[in-house]
C-alpha cells in the first residue's frame, strides 16, 4: 500500500522501508496517534536535512539557566532581578522533565549542572534523561 489507507479502525503505511499498522478504538484516537507519528517522523527528517541538533531533555535550559546567572553579575539595579528570575525559572523544564521519568528532580538537577560545571555537555544531556550521567552511552537530542 502506498499512502494512507483508512478502513476497519486502522490506518496503515506502506512504503519502500517498512510498514506500520495503528489501531485505535475510533477515528478520533487513530487520528490522534498518526498525527504523533507524522510529526516525529518529520522531526527526524528535518534534523537529517538540516543536518543541526539541540542537546535535549533540559541540558539546552541548564546551559541557558547557568550562562544568565553568571551574566547576572555584570547586570546592574533592578535587571538584575529580573535576569536572575528568570534564570531560575529555565530550570522548571528540566525539573519537570525529571519528575514526569520518575526522578527526584533535586538529585537529577544538581547531577545535571554539576556535568555542565565540569564540561561534560555529553553526560549534562544524559544526566538529564536519565538521573545520573553514567546510566546512558548515547546523549540525547532533539531536532532544533
Amino acid at each position: 500500500m502506498k499512502g494512507g489507507e483508512k478502513g476497519d479502525g486502522a490506518w496503515r503505511v506502506g512504503g519502500d522501508r517498512g510498514t506500520a499498522q495503528v489501531k485505535g478504538p475510533n477515528k478520533h484516537t487513530i487520528d490522534q496517534i498518526k498525527d504523533a507519528v507524522r510529526d516525529g517522523l518529520r522531526a527526524v527528517k528535518n534534523a537529517i536535512e538540516d543536518d543541526a541538533l539541540l542537546p535535549g531533555a533540559g541540558a539546552l535550559e541548564v546551559a541557558l539557566s547557568s550562562f544568565l546567572k553568571e551574566h547576572s553579575k555584570q547586570v546592574l539595579g533592578r535587571a538584575k532581578l529580573g535576569v536572575q528570575a528568570y534564570a531560575e525559572a529555565l530550570l522548571v523544564i528540566p525539573k519537570t522533565l525529571a519528575s514526569n521519568a520518575g526522578h527526584d528532580t533535586m538529585d537529577a538537577l544538581i547531577t545535571v549542572q554539576d556535568e555542565h560545571v565540569k564540561g561534560n555537555v555529553s553526560n549534562a544531556r544524559r544526566a538529564a534523561v536519565l538521573g545520573h550521567a553514567a546510566a546512558c552511552s548515547e546523549p540525547v537530542w532533539q531536532d532544533g
